[in-house]
């Protein structure tokens, strides 16, 4: 009876992972153009992570397949994080509530199977709402534009996409974990 269980079991896992292989390999034709969106979580690292909480994105991807080894991805995302309180602001500082980035990337992939690295540079525009400790109170709004490079690991099956990047922005850099999927392919 184990041994039925057992049979079954690595069955049922050698059909997944060939379903698996076949999904990569049509959606990872040469010449093909893959739509799709995807999910952030966002962890600010360095002095932004003194400042702000773990953030959350999502976003819209696009890759231009060249061959099974390379690949043009561009990606389109609104991302945001909250402040963390910081009741120990002197007088005439800024106490920030919100950061959001909208930002557009675009750079080559490199494939190894079903993993890849990506290097992708694009503009960040962000936005950061805040008051000034014993001013009036009154809410205040900037908005700043960025240039930013975003190095990236990721693993592609199929139709799914998990990545790890980092983000290096100015001020600002954080560890960004995706999960996507594409739904369209022309």
């Amino acid at each position: 009876m184990h041994a039925l269980k057992r049979f079954s079991a690595a069955l049922l896992l050698l059909i997944s992972l060939s379903c698996v292989a076949v999904a990569q390999s049509e959606m990872m034709q040469s010449g093909r153009d893959m739509i799709g969106i995807g999910i952030k979580a966002l962890v600010p690292t360095g002095n932004f992570a003194n400042t702000h909480h773990i953030g959350f994105g999502v976003s819209g991807m696009d890759e231009f397949v060249i061959s099974d080894q390379f690949g043009i991805s561009v990606e389109l995302s609104y991302m945001r994080w909250a402040a963390k309180d910081n009741s120990t602001l002197r007088a005439g500082q800024e106490r920030e509530s919100v950061r959001t980035s909208i930002n557009l990337t675009a750079g080559p992939r490199y494939y190894f199977g079903m993993f890849y690295a990506s290097l992708e540079a694009g503009l960040f525009y962000g936005s950061r709402t805040f008051t000034i400790v014993g001013g009036t109170g009154s809410e205040q709004f900037a908005e700043t534009y960025r240039f930013g490079v975003v190095p990236g690991v990721g693993l592609h099956l199929g139709i799914l996409e998990l990545s790890a990047e980092y983000s290096f922005v100015a001020e600002a850099q954080w560890l960004t974990f995706r999960a996507g999927v594409y739904f369209l392919r022309f």
